[in-house]
């Protein structure tokens, strides 16, 4: 008889964890509180404009390959676009326009040679920043226990370079300021960037977000499994070890293992109280959230030609250009012409602006930058205040590993260890590892007799 496993979120990691075992013949069931798939990333409808929008503009690297492993799965590979090479269009407060582009030499020449090119930051400057990536790709360089900024300042990086260049790629790879994000994350997502050919591009989605993996619930009832939509567990039932689930209507499921793939603050609530003293899951405390800020704007002009643009000097960070990112709006809406997403991550500190004051603010700073006298009829924030964990030197320490110190439940999500920041990429990964350990679990316990649910 096959094994069963109940996995609790089909975010990311769920999706992951699902696709992995069902591969290998494992009976699978998705335990999911809302209505879709697909966790932090998803779409909805924006009832003043009637517009999909995403809960939040995500950006992708050519790295992501347990990401994109997902989306070759579920036939929704094509649904994104890679850059062939990587391009940044930087804009600061003043209007000055600078590029990062790589796209004149194949692999690191390529890079190398673009930041070389980078206007507005000193020769040696960008020497050193060569050097420095040189060393952190051929581990040469000491991160452990150092933020960002203390990497910089052990390694001689200037501050020319630094607002230009790894404030920029910390915030958005890691949504921290250099002050607070490990130096060890952020240089093995610079050896993931440089492994191979394109994956140093950055890549966009072509659709709304939930459609990459809106073929996940069919794929899973395929291959012998089931999402159970609108389900919530309350809590994880353990005894003489054996594992189940009580659900919100009080019915009771069991299985062989359980993977959660569920943020922290939600695992801690469902965890039994008396685990509560496991130092194991003490750490769940330690854990603390970084926020991001996103803002929908449509405008009665589009305001740049570039799908993308990242700014300096500028509480906005980046200007997305959606008519020109996603094919469904690449027909202009007429009452709509422009639309754009503003992010600012590691927004901890002004998650209590009103949102009113803050279109207001970053709208204006665009409008200088781009020198634009474009008007702005409807605007949408969304505030998503927990949305990465802080991924400093102290918790990459303490990340809980998928496998708990009980035997047949495992853990998934962005947040546990997978020397990767929260990422995408980070949370199919975390699913993929969990996946294993419950493999080498059944392994090690093949005797035993499988549960029914």
């Amino acid at each position: 008889m096959k094994k069963k496993v109940i996995i609790i979120g089909a975010g990311i990691a769920g999706i992951s964890s699902a696709i992995e075992l069902a591969q290998k013949g494992v009976e699978v069931t998705v335990i999911e509180r809302r209505a879709i798939s697909g966790g932090r990333m998803y779409s909805f409808r924006d009832n003043d404009t009637g517009e999909l929008i995403d809960n939040g503009q995500h950006v992708m690297a050519g790295a992501y390959e347990n990401f994109f492993n997902i989306l070759k799965t579920l036939n929704t590979l094509h649904l994104v676009e890679f850059q062939k090479s990587l391009k940044i269009p930087f804009i600061d407060k003043d209007g000055n326009h600078s590029h990062l582009d790589s796209s004149a030499f194949p692999g690191k020449a390529g890079f190398i040679y673009g930041l070389l090119k980078f206007s507005g930051v000193s020769f040696n400057s960008k020497i050193a920043t060569i050097k420095l990536i040189g060393n952190i790709l051929n581990d040469k360089v000491e991160t452990n226990d150092l933020t960002v900024s203390q990497l910089l300042n052990v390694n001689n990086i200037s501050k020319d370079i630094s607002e230009r260049f790894w404030v920029p790629l910390c915030l958005a790879v890691m949504n921290l300021n250099i002050n607070d994000a490990a130096a060890l994350l952020l240089a093995n997502v610079l050896k993931r960037l440089f492994q191979k050919g394109k994956a140093s591009g950055l890549v966009f989605s072509k659709v709304p977000l939930t459609d990459l993996i809106l073929p996940f619930e069919n794929w899973l009832l395929n291959n012998d499994g089931n999402v159970r939509y609108k389900s919530s567990v309350i809590k994880l039932q353990i005894e003489d070890n054996k594992i189940s689930v009580l659900l919100d209507n009080n019915e009771v499921l069991s299985a062989d293992a359980v993977i959660s793939a569920i943020p922290y603050h939600s695992f801690m609530k469902i965890l039994p109280d008396k685990y509560n003293d496991y130092l194991f899951f003490k750490t769940l405390k330690d854990y603390k959230s970084s926020s991001i800020i996103s803002m929908y704007l449509w405008l009665d002009k589009n305001l740049s030609n570039a799908n993308f643009t990242g700014m300096f000097g500028t509480k906005t960070q980046w200007v997305f250009n959606r008519r020109k990112i996603c094919e469904s709006e690449k027909t202009i809406n007429e009452k709509y012409p422009g639309h754009l997403t503003l992010t600012i991550s590691g927004a901890n500190d002004i998650l209590d602006i009103e949102k009113e004051n803050l279109v207001n603010e970053c709208f204006n700073e665009v409008k200088t930058a781009f020198k634009s006298d474009a008007k702005l009829l409807a605007w949408k924030v969304i505030k998503e205040k927990k949305a990465t964990f802080i991924a400093n030197p102290d918790m990459e320490e303490k990340r809980l590993s998928q496998q708990s110190p009980i035997e047949n439940l495992f853990i998934a999500g962005d947040w546990t260890a997978t020397g990767l920041p929260a990422t995408l990429e980070g949370a199919a990964f975390s699913g993929v590892l969990a996946a294993d350990n419950v493999i080498d679990y059944f392994e090690e316990n093949k005797n035993d007799n499988p549960t029914t649910i």
